[in-house]
């Protein structure tokens, strides 16, 4: 076979003619023929997108208030069959349906408050909140002490008065344990955690001026987040135990706190 005609049954020539071809008709060209091909593409899939359902936000707020006694007394009823179910089953096993079996009404008369069991617990957890904001709203009109004796005395009450509301509300505890467990409520625990913490910060910076917030937050937080397990512990123990855990936990805040709230201590130790 001669040079020529394998030249001619070459694939390169085929190329060569592709190429040819292509120079000929101009790179211009055919990027905008490809353009256009990639641009009716992306309106296909926006065509498509839009058709789609869109994923509604999921609420967690009550859909209306009773307004007669009725509808209260309902209301309660569903609280209480869900605070019951939680207790001996737990958040996960928890649904509408079981919550309305429980309370002895139909779904269709639950869902008329309530979207879904998230909205159940949001109730539940603003009231069990709601008992602490009452309370720490009391102390911020007191005085605050001049000496850390007084200071220690009115945080021994303080915490009693806190342990008394975990035990009247027991049967709320695991409320909150759902709440930290589930993305839906965990903004509304944070919230109430926040609180508390600036609660501290406020109450520690008026017995001690000089102490620098950064500080005071990092202690509020410490003091929340080893007084609630130990709190829990004080609402399920009987008598005995709840009075020995209590009387730890105070002992063991008290000790923690001295060093940046007792100026006394703090002038003896410098």
């Amino acid at each position: 076979m001669t040079i020529d005609a394998l030249s001619r049954s070459s694939p390169r020539r085929h190329n060569a003619n592709n190429n040819s071809c292509l120079s000929r008709r101009g790179f211009g060209s055919y990027f905008r023929e490809n353009e256009a091909v990639v641009e009716a593409r992306q309106r296909r899939r926006m065509d498509e997108t839009e058709k789609k359902p869109r994923r509604r936000t999921r609420t967690v707020e009550p859909r209306k208030k009773p307004q007669q006694g009725r509808s209260q007394d309902m209301v309660e009823r569903i609280l209480a069959a869900a605070r019951d179910l939680m207790r001996d089953e737990g958040f996960k096993s928890l649904s509408t349906i079981s919550i309305a079996g429980r309370a002895g009404l139909s779904v269709g008369s639950l869902y008329q408050y309530y979207p879904n069991k998230e909205a159940i617990i949001v109730e539940l957890a603003r009231r069990w909140l709601g008992a602490f904001q009452a309370f720490h709203d009391e102390m911020r009109e007191r005085p605050p002490a001049t000496d850390w004796g007084a200071f220690a005395d009115d945080f021994s009450k303080f915490t009693r008065t806190i342990a008394s509301i975990y035990i009247d509300n027991r049967n709320l505890v695991p409320v909150l344990e759902a709440m930290r467990s589930n993305k839906d409520l965990r903004r509304l625990d944070s919230q109430h955690d926040g609180t508390i913490v600036e609660f501290h910060a406020d109450w520690y910076c008026a017995v001690n001026p000089a102490l620098d917030r950064a500080t005071a937050l990092r202690l509020g937080e410490i003091v929340l987040e080893t007084g609630h397990p130990c709190l829990t512990q004080v609402a399920a123990g009987g008598r005995e135990r709840r009075e020995l855990i209590l009387a730890d936990l105070i002992r063991m805040h008290l000790a923690l706190l001295r060093p940046y709230l007792d100026r006394s201590f703090e002038r003896s130790a410098s």
